[in-house]
C-alpha cells in the first residue's frame, strides 16, 4: 500500500494551477500561476517536507474580475512536468471522468507515475458544472448517476492497471472489448487513486478507492 508519509496530519498545497488559486482577489499579491512559479513553489515545498500539491480541474468556470481569472495549467500534464522537477512530495492530478476516457486516462497516470517514481496521486471526479459538460459536449446526468459512471470508470481504471491480459468489459455505462495497457504502475502498486465523496469513503487499502 502506498502512503504519502508517516505523519498523521498531512499538509499539502492545493490548486496552484489555476491563476489566483482559490481567491477572488484582484491584488497585484494574488497568485500567479505561471510555470517557473509552480516550479519553484513545488520545490520549496519538497524541500519542506509537505505531503502532496493537488490540481483542480477547471474549464468554462471561474470567471471573476480579474483578467486572468479562469486560466488553469491542465492537471495530468502539469503533475507530468512537477514530477519531473521534485523528489519526494506526492503530486496529484484531478480528472473529470466524464470527459475523459479511463483507458486514456490509465495510460496518462501510469505514464506520470513512472515520471515521479511512484509519487503520483490520481483525484477523481464526477464534475458539477453544466457549462463544462456543454464545453464538452457531454451529457450531464442526473447527481446520483454521475456518481454510479465514475465508479464504474474508476473500476475500468483500476482493471487496466492491475490485469496483465486484455479484457472485455460489459457495465452499464461502458461496454469495451480487448481493453489494455501497459506497463504496469511503478513498482507494481497502482497508484494512489482519491475519489470525490460518493457518501461511503473507504480506506485506500480496501478494494475499492476511496
Amino acid at each position: 500500500m502506498r502512503k504519502m508519509s508517516d505523519n498523521t496530519f498531512q499538509l499539502g498545497v492545493f490548486a496552484s494551477n489555476v491563476w489566483g488559486g482559490l481567491t477572488k482577489t484582484t491584488a497585484a499579491q494574488r497568485w500567479n500561476a505561471s510555470w517557473d512559479n509552480n516550479v519553484a513553489l513545488a520545490t520549496m515545498a519538497d524541500q519542506a517536507g509537505l505531503e502532496f500539491m493537488l490540481p483542480l480541474a477547471q474549464w468554462s468556470q471561474l470567471k471573476g474580475a480579474a483578467e486572468t481569472d479562469g486560466h488553469t495549467f491542465e492537471a495530468l500534464t502539469w503533475a507530468a512536468g512537477l514530477l519531473g522537477r521534485t523528489e519526494r512530495i506526492t503530486i496529484f492530478a484531478t480528472v473529470h471522468a466524464p470527459f475523459v476516457s479511463p483507458i486514456f486516462a490509465a495510460k496518462q497516470a501510469v505514464t506520470c507515475d513512472h515520471i515521479g517514481h511512484g509519487r503520483f496521486g490520481l483525484n477523481i471526479v464526477s464534475g458539477s458544472a453544466e457549462p463544462d459538460f456543454l464545453m464538452f459536449g457531454v451529457e450531464m446526468m442526473e447527481h446520483g448517476q454521475r456518481y454510479a459512471y465514475t465508479e464504474e470508470w474508476t473500476t475500468l481504471v483500476k482493471r487496466l492497471w492491475e490485469e496483465a491480459e486484455p479484457f472485455d468489459f460489459d457495465g452499464e455505462y461502458f461496454r469495451l472489448k480487448g481493453a489494455f495497457t501497459r506497463p504496469a504502475p511503478y513498482g507494481g502498486d497502482r497508484p494512489m487513486p482519491r475519489l470525490e465523496r460518493l457518501g461511503l469513503r473507504r480506506p485506500h487499502q480496501a478494494e475499492e478507492a476511496q
